[in-house]
């Protein structure tokens, strides 16, 4: 019984010593740790929109917006990946189908906005543009200068000006 035990802590040790090592040679290889993670993001609405709508100093867009997919990572050391698809006017509403607008992409351009809360206050960072096309799809990848203490972090889709349609939460 004891060989068995003995058997099986040393297994354990070994396995142990084999994660840990991976572990901290993944770490040394991904350039930082990870901000935030999301999987979805929610898109202005009413009466939040433009100014009504500003979001630590962002305002909303015009009218009100949704996605259907969205989903992205920051890490500490500013790499941004944001991917969404069916960035539209909302189709539903009703001064969007009025202006016939209502489920259509009219931005030319997305960008990512990354937002920190600082001890000195928020700092924004942007992205570089993308073409965001009539179908409101995007992917985003790029390195942005974020301050060295990033706190609690917003990720923004914006039009090319800045005028946030999506955010995570």
């Amino acid at each position: 019984m004891r060989s068995k035990f003995l058997a099986l802590t040393a297994a354990t040790v070994m396995a142990g010593t084999a994660i840990a090592l991976s572990s901290t040679a993944a770490n040394a290889d991904d350039g930082g740790h990870r901000l935030i993670r999301f999987d979805s993001m929610i898109g202005n609405a009413r009466p939040a929109v433009g100014a009504a709508g500003a979001v630590r100093g962002i305002n909303a867009g015009g009218l009100p917006w949704v996605v259907a997919e969205a989903e992205g990572e920051v890490r500490a050391d500013g790499r941004v990946k944001v991917e969404v698809e069916g960035l539209l006017i909302d189709p539903n509403d009703p001064a969007a189908i009025a202006r016939g607008l209502g489920g259509t992409n009219p931005a030319p351009t997305f960008k990512v906005i990354v937002s920190c809360k600082t001890p000195g206050g928020v700092v924004n960072v942007s992205t570089p543009e993308v073409a965001g096309g009539p179908t409101g799809t995007a992917e985003f990848e790029a390195k942005v200068a974020l301050p060295s203490m990033c706190g609690d972090p917003i990720v923004f889709v914006t039009s090319g000006a800045g005028a946030w349609f999506v955010r995570t939460a």
